[in-house]
Parts: C-alpha cells; sequence; structure tokens
C-alpha cells in the first residue's frame, strides 16, 4: 500500500494515507506498547487498518513478546 493510491472503503472518495503511531496491546497476557501501521481517509477521515497493515502489526506484537520474554524473534530465527 505504501506505494499506491488507495480509495477509501468507507465514503468510497477519499484516499488513504499511510499513517505510523504508538499503540499498547495486550498479547499473551503482558501489556506492550508497538509501532502501529494504519491508514486515514483524506476525505472522511476514517481510520483504516489493511490485511498487509494488520499482518505487520500482529508480527511486531510477537517480537516483542517474544524479547521481553528473553525468546528469539522472528529475524534471529531466520
Amino acid at each position: 500500500m505504501e506505494n499506491q493510491l488507495v480509495t477509501c472503503p468507507m465514503c468510497e472518495e477519499g484516499q488513504l494515507l499511510v499513517q505510523v503511531g504508538l499503540e499498547q496491546v495486550n498479547y499473551q497476557g503482558k501489556r506492550i506498547t508497538v509501532t502501529y501501521d494504519f491508514a486515514i481517509c483524506s476525505l472522511c477521515g476514517s481510520e483504516i487498518v489493511t490485511p498487509s497493515q494488520a499482518a505487520a502489526n500482529q508480527a511486531r506484537s510477537l517480537d516483542e513478546y517474544r524479547k521481553r520474554n528473553g525468546l528469539l524473534t522472528s529475524q534471529e530465527i531466520q
């Protein structure tokens, strides 16, 4: 989605603009803060998480959980 113009599925007119923020999530019973990818519509302001963003957010959450518990991250496993 980074280099593509994607039309907002809510208003079907605006373009989705990629954003990055910090989000606190509960993962496996632990509260962690991770970088969170999402998009905001340029017209209606809806916040949307695309499937690829959701997958990246999930992977970062899992890696942060692993780090905090002394486990190997996905990059360290490869």
